[in-house]
């Protein structure tokens, strides 16, 4: 009886825990944005048109976090006044390209930087996009 009691006090914490984590903001750490960094080092930088979600104030601040990494590297980006906004119930990071082998090896860069500081990116192409070569949507956190 005790045992059991016990397995479920450990398994409502870890679902306590779990919970508590998805409502944690995504931010990164010193450690990640040097990381980070260190990829964005590897070839000159290029414009990445940066977008997150129409009223969600978390994406909108790693968006800008990520928008500082990417101009303190020399890369261009948006900036708070020119951050653009999407309605889509887009989850997690995307990286859209026009076209794909055009936009490398940029596009493979950002990929390994994200992988690397464990918020994996997809990579989207549409070559119908009026956009820039390259554009990274920060959605909204997942919820797993």
């Amino acid at each position: 009886m005790l045992s059991t009691t016990q397995e479920e006090l450990e398994s409502t914490k870890k679902e306590l825990y779990k919970i508590q984590q998805q409502q944690q903001p995504r931010t990164l750490s010193l450690d990640q944005v040097q990381r980070f960094q260190t990829f964005l080092r590897e070839v000159p930088g290029c414009f990445i048109l940066i977008e997150s979600p129409a009223g969600d104030r978390e994406a909108e601040r790693l968006a800008l976090q990520l928008i500082s990494i990417l101009k303190s590297e020399g890369w261009a980006a948006g900036n708070s006044d020119t951050l653009v906004y999407f309605n889509l119930p887009i989850e997690g990071i995307i990286i859209r390209v026009r076209n794909l082998d055009s936009a490398q090896p940029h596009v493979s860069i950002l990929q390994r930087a994200f992988e690397a500081i464990g918020m994996p990116a997809k990579i989207e192409v549409d070559d119908t996009s009026l956009q820039p070569p390259i554009q990274l949507c920060v959605g909204h956190k997942p919820s797993s």
